[in-house]
């Protein structure tokens, strides 16, 4: 039914035409009833029946940068599923992704410091020692830094997982700096 609707709504845009008000209703409706990646389907569809950004955001009664945002996670097929699952904020996976753009690394990469870095956040405000994957996230950002050229954790962090950790993400922190500069 939907499917329908989104190739009335790409034909009559394809056409010149003004979307048909029930059409849009429609999308509206469904949208109302989804979560956060069910709604970037959505987008997507649209966006493959020929719609653009801004048509979107009017078809759907939403704001540009909602439609850029989900549109933007839902092309990353790795945070997609992350965020689909719950386990990681749309804001959060968004965030990843545009820090990507920036420091040359991929969004998942950037995504599990940004984890860690909030998690290291969260023990010093109640006190505790984090928890997590925080030698997953060492490994993998360890993989991408020398990628970069930038050099790997060396062995010497190798027997304190926090410290190879530190390592990488201050790392990763000099690269951001060098992108933003």
């Amino acid at each position: 039914m939907i499917q329908e609707v989104i190739q009335r709504l790409g034909a009559d845009i394809a056409a010149g035409l003004q979307p048909a008000e029930t059409d849009c209703l429609a999308v509206r409706e469904q949208i109302a009833a989804s979560k956060p990646m069910s709604i970037a389907e959505i987008y997507e569809a649209l966006s493959k029946a020929g719609c653009m950004d801004l048509e979107i955001a009017r078809i759907c009664g939403r704001t540009l940068r909602n439609v850029r945002t989900l549109s933007a996670v839902y092309r990353q097929e790795g945070i997609r599923n992350l965020v689909a699952e719950g386990r990681v904020s749309v804001s959060m996976a968004y965030q990843a992704i545009e820090d990507s753009d920036l420091t040359g690394l991929s969004a998942l990469a950037t995504l599990q410091a940004g984890i860690v870095m909030s998690l290291k956040k969260r023990a010093q405000r109640t006190g505790r020692a984090p928890s997590g994957g925080q030698g997953a996230a060492s490994i993998l950002l360890g993989e991408e830094l020398a990628t970069l050229g930038i050099p790997s954790i060396g062995k010497q962090d190798a027997g304190e997982p926090r410290a190879g950790l530190h390592g990488a993400l201050s790392r990763l922190a000099q690269v951001l700096v060098r992108a933003a500069s």
